[in-house]
């Protein structure tokens, strides 16, 4: 008669702590969102291609700052790269462009939010610039200082010099 009763209430604390443990999310999370950087000049928003970027990412400072997991990527015509699924489902991360200097303050220290990337969309302070853009769910933008102007830029692509 104890056993029994011993064997009900066990299996009635499990029945009452099962939906408890169902709603807590185990770590690491697997994402299937894509998430996409784009590179943009600070001073007019123009995309930066064949850059190499270095992408870092992790659970805490602690990991960014040790850059337990990090990859070198180099950008697209258009500016953009994918992040691999293995930073995109890390809870923080930190960009940076090789050789060029980022239009925010503490760009080796400034991390960003992975989950409010993938949700709303983020841009980094741009204090280059007045350069903007919308942010869209998935995309984080990167402003970088760039030492060319337009004008270099569409004097460079003139041909017959």
């Amino acid at each position: 008669m104890i056993r029994s009763f011993m064997l009900l209430f066990a299996a009635g604390l499990a029945l009452l702590n099962a939906p408890i443990y169902a709603a807590v999310e185990t770590i690491p999370v697997n994402h299937s969102d894509p998430i996409t950087i784009q590179i943009l000049r600070g001073s007019d928003g123009l995309p930066l291609a064949h850059l190499h970027l270095i992408l870092i990412a992790g659970y805490d400072q602690h990991d960014l700052r040790i850059q337990l997991f990090r990859e070198e990527v180099i950008s697209d015509a258009n500016g953009r790269v994918r992040l691999s699924s293995q930073l995109a489902n890390l809870p923080w991360l930190q960009v940076w462009v090789n050789k060029k200097p980022l239009c925010q303050a503490h760009p080796h220290s400034a991390s960003f939010s992975v989950e409010v990337i993938r949700r709303d969309g983020l841009s980094a302070p741009n204090r280059c610039g007045t350069a903007t853009v919308p942010e869209a769910p998935g995309l984080f933008t990167v402003f970088v200082k760039s030492n060319r102007s337009a004008a270099s830029i569409l004097l460079a692509r003139l041909p017959g010099e």
